[in-house]
């Protein structure tokens, strides 16, 4: 599904303004896997390692003056269910691990993938988080 796509099914699924009350505005959304195991069986020929895990979606909104941070996941009908969520000030710490890997504390450290490495998105959704904390 593309990501314009992608965005509508989450904006439609979780923050509609038909779900009644003000609507939270998404921000930027990530695609991530959590749990990942990287799989070697495509790197032969130097092509980059497979990624292995539960894909979940990560949120940015802003609802008035607050912002929130959602991990989500798509169900099986292709609509969107919050797992967790997070103000910024449940935020402690951003670590990039590697090219493809980002870890998160929050109440407990999260380890998220991309899809693919120095994707522009995690570069932004995290540039969003930093910028917000830091101001």
């Amino acid at each position: 599904m593309a990501s314009e796509a992608v965005r509508q099914a989450i904006i439609d699924s979780l923050f509609s303004p038909d779900l009644g009350g003000v609507a939270e505005k998404l921000l930027i959304h990530l695609k991530v896997f959590e749990d990942v195991k990287q799989s070697d069986s495509n790197t032969r020929g130097g092509s980059t390692p497979q990624i292995v895990g539960k894909p979940r979606y990560l949120c940015l909104t802003q609802k008035r003056n607050e912002i929130r941070l959602y991990k989500t996941k798509r169900n099986q009908n292709g609509a969107f269910t919050i797992g967790k969520k997070w103000s910024l000030e449940d935020i402690k710490q951003i670590e990039e691990v590697d090219a493809n890997q980002f870890a998160m504390s929050l109440n407990k450290t999260y380890l998220w993938a991309v899809e693919r490495p120095r994707e522009n998105v995690s570069a932004q959704i995290l540039g969003w988080i930093c910028d917000i904390c830091t101001s």
